[in-house]
């Protein structure tokens, strides 16, 4: 369900998240450029679906608790940022931040969906036309999530990526939107992160948006 590749250093502590290996080589390589006094953690996830949502989160949550991890900072890239949104929810005095990687509302949107969001997002009725689904979605609640959010798009994002990332700033009552369309090397993301993480958590940050 979940498989461990790194638990080192001390210090703050970042977990990140993907589900999959190309991700994994990204995660892995943000992990050694960021600064050596911090706790590095890295998670891969089964492929994330309406059946195993909950319980990856939970699992996360539990390796925490064993780990004794109080407070954390989480990075979920693409469709695992789904699983890093819902951990913020879950539990808002573990995450102290939360950092967003070309991540959506929900993960891996079918295109039929993608296209019910679009329809969706210019009608003023709110979401007449979802069906009932089990999926993991935060749009409705993105407005509890209290901890600094920084939401990335890289150069390798797609339109529709894009398009969640600015509900994801505009609905994040304290998010950071970064465009970082020229620069998404590893060493370029980390630093990002870095400097965000060096604002006070209790700073208000709402709605920076910055491009590369």
């Amino acid at each position: 369900m979940i498989t461990e590749h790194l638990d080192s250093g001390t210090g703050r502590a970042f977990c990140l998240l993907v589900d999959n290996d190309h991700e994994l080589i990204l995660a892995k390589k943000i992990s050694e450029q960021l600064e050596v006094k911090s706790r590095l953690l890295i998670y891969s996830l089964e492929e994330i679906n309406q059946y195993n949502w909950q319980e990856l989160s939970k699992t996360i949550l539990e390796e925490f608790k064993d780990k004794k991890v109080r407070q954390v900072s989480m990075i979920g890239i693409k469709a695992a940022g789904a699983i890093a949104q819902n951990i913020a929810l879950i539990d808002r005095k573990l995450c102290r931040s939360l950092i967003l990687i070309n991540t959506t509302t929900r993960p891996h949107p079918t295109s039929f969906s993608r296209v019910i969001d679009r329809i969706e997002s210019i009608l003023p009725l709110g979401l007449p036309l979802r069906q009932n689904s089990l999926n993991f979605d935060s749009k409705p609640f993105l407005q509890r999530l209290r901890c600094p959010a920084l939401i990335i798009t890289t150069q390798n994002s797609n339109e529709h990526e894009k398009s969640e990332a600015m509900i994801l700033t505009k609905r994040i009552p304290t998010a950071w939107y970064y465009d970082s369309n020229n620069s998404n090397t590893a060493e370029d993301l980390a630093k990002l992160i870095s400097e965000f993480e060096a604002v006070p958590a209790k700073c208000p940050q709402k709605n920076l948006q910055r491009k590369a």
